[in-house]
């Protein structure tokens, strides 16, 4: 039998972790929940990378902030009217690897979108989804529209 330090509890050597500093377990399980929590209270709040006001612990960026990102994200890669133009023209048509054409398929910039001339016809190609991922995976090299046909827009 051995008495708690913590409860005034005398109980089984059971009831006693080896390295509990004379405390059972569940005030050893109640004294380590209440260190963790002082140690969260202790650390500095969080602040967001951009404009530098207080956040919430787990998040990198304010919520206007990561709006502003987001609607910058999406003005970057927003289509060309080119690009518009030849969606709506390669609709029926069918993807250029495998022919399928029951939904809409997807343009793919074969060399990516960080090249001159990003949306020139020897840069896209028209791929269902599953040849979409193939080609982002690697797995499968596209062809690109130049090379299918001269398309006069």
């Amino acid at each position: 039998m051995k008495t708690c330090k913590i409860c005034n509890e005398t109980k089984s050597i059971d009831y006693f972790y080896s390295s509990s500093m004379g405390m059972c377990k569940h005030c050893h399980k109640k004294y380590s929940a209440e260190k963790v929590r002082e140690r969260v209270r202790r650390l500095p709040p969080k602040k967001c990378k951009d404009c530098n006001i207080e956040i919430k612990r787990r998040a990198n960026l304010c919520d206007d902030c990561r709006t502003k990102k987001r609607r910058e994200d999406k003005k970057r890669y927003s289509k060309s009217p080119k690009l518009k133009r030849l969606g709506i023209f390669m609709l029926n048509k069918g993807c250029i690897e495998c022919g399928w054409k029951e939904a809409r398929c997807d343009l793919h910039h074969i060399n990516g979108r960080q090249v001159d001339d990003k949306d020139g016809l020897w840069n896209i190609s028209y791929l269902c989804p599953n040849c979409h991922r193939l080609a982002h995976d690697g797995k499968l090299i596209p062809r690109s529209l130049e090379k299918i046909a001269a398309l006069d827009f």
